[in-house]
């Protein structure tokens, strides 16, 4: 070992603490925080000391760093602002992410990769730190109600945070973006940066807490608006947004019809894609989710400002999932007859009310992915025709417990709660009975 040059220096006058120095040895760069002064020297972050008196690192310090680089060729120091600091760490988050994204990706040039990164990094840098944001899933209301005490002092915001009719709502939040059962009139979070832009603005640079029940694309889109992933004069976000919110309220199968004429456009491409992306997330455990999230929407992100969607290998992963869905739901298929459809499986199947020639009325569903049930009617109108003005979330309360529920036509079983197949064959056969009779509703 030997050093060639420890005699570069910092003029010390101009050093105070809170200002950072960019130490360069041989060729590697890093930027280092001053953290105290005492009367012979200045402390950095990472333990190392600049001698007021020679301005240069002190030789407990120069030990040190020939451990760590055996040979040092060179050594030089400049003092930079906090601003220049905050660019350094943005630009080590986006190489990070390149790194990670690019393999999927290959007919994105490294440039075209760049350009998407920084728009996020300008919008939302502050968030790659990991601590000004949380996103946090609550098991059931009491949970929920305890995570809003916790997270005081930042913005604490519930979105789906609902279980059957109950909900976390003000004043244990400043924002409530919930919209089953009895608020069912309210609009989806995805809608939120196409109906309420102003909300945006209103949280916008403030340290928020996110409380949610479960994750789905539209809690996801509704927090990128909240967050500012998504802008509100994006043609293609607020379109996508859009049929977030319609497959929501109205179903997968209803949203196939309702957009045929975009399956074969750019904005058809990447809502099939995101629909692939959530399919390979719909497994989330209770508690602090921040990073699942994050990296969800890096992907999301992508999908969204792709050049050339058609021609990414995630959309071609895409394309042969949705190819396969008849095969998958033809395979889970375990029961039907005039009227309904069951399945068990990992996959999500309440969009295949035309598997056979003619459209069935009710789809039954048991995910062997999170242990839970879902039921949907075709639509609003047969789903009130069958089971009440409550729809299939009566069926779902009536069977499974106040803590169950959803939308007038799709719904499931309570939120984070293990339901055995035995547990789900007796509901079918429950199911089977209420619409044998036809008259008999207990509503």
């Amino acid at each position: 070992m030997s050093i060639r040059d420890f005699r570069s220096k910092v003029n010390v006058n101009r050093l105070k603490v809170g200002d950072y120095i960019e130490i360069k040895i041989s060729g590697v760069t890093d930027i280092i925080e001053v953290v105290r002064e005492t009367s012979t020297r200045f402390v950095l972050k990472n333990k190392l000391y600049i001698s007021k008196k020679s301005g240069r690192i002190t030789e407990a310090g120069q030990t040190k760093l020939l451990k760590k680089h055996k040979n040092i060729f060179t050594i030089k120091y400049r003092i930079v602002t906090k601003e220049q600091f905050i660019e350094k760490q943005q630009n080590i988050e986006k190489k990070k992410m390149i790194k990670k994204i690019k393999p999927h990706l290959k007919h994105l040039s490294y440039d075209d990769i760049l350009e998407i990164y920084s728009k996020i990094i300008d919008k939302v840098g502050v968030i790659w730190k990991g601590e000004d944001m949380r996103i946090v899933v609550a098991k059931d209301l009491e949970e929920a109600k305890k995570l809003a005490r916790q997270h005081r002092g930042k913005y604490v915001i519930s979105i789906e945070a609902e279980w059957g009719d109950l909900a976390l709502e003000e004043p244990n939040v400043d924002l409530s973006l919930n919209h089953h059962g009895p608020r069912s009139n309210n609009i989806c979070p995805a809608e939120v940066g196409i109906k309420r832009p102003y909300l945006i603005d209103n949280f916008k640079d403030k340290d928020k807490a996110y409380i949610i029940s479960h994750l789905d694309a539209d809690t996801i889109f509704g927090i990128m608006w909240l967050e500012g992933y998504l802008n509100p004069k994006d043609d293609t976000a607020k379109k996508l947004s859009e049929i977030v919110a319609y497959s929501d309220k109205n179903g997968y199968h209803k949203a196939a019809i309702e957009y045929e004429h975009l399956k074969n456009t750019d904005i058809g491409r990447k809502w099939l894609t995101i629909g692939y992306l959530f399919s390979r997330n719909n497994k989330v455990k209770t508690g602090d989710i921040t990073t699942i999230f994050k990296n969800i929407v890096d992907a999301t992100k992508i999908i969204i400002e792709s050049k050339d969607i058609a021609s990414s290998v995630i959309y071609q992963e895409a394309y042969y999932w949705n190819s396969k869905k008849t095969k998958n739901a033809k395979d889970s298929l375990v029961f039907v007859n005039d009227d309904m459809l069951v399945f068990k499986g990992k996959h999500f199947y309440c969009d295949n009310y035309n598997l056979f020639n003619e459209p069935k009325k009710v789809i039954i569903q048991y995910n062997t992915n999170t242990n839970s049930v879902l039921l949907s009617a075709y639509d609003k109108d047969t789903a009130v025709d069958l089971f009440g003005k409550k729809g299939v979330a009566g069926m779902l309360q009536d069977f499974f417990g106040d803590e169950a529920g959803g939308h007038t036509a799709i719904g499931g079983s309570p939120r984070n709660k293990y339901i055995s197949e035995k547990d789900f064959d007796n509901f079918v056969q429950y199911i089977e009975k209420v619409i044998k009779d036809r008259g008999w509703i207990p509503y």
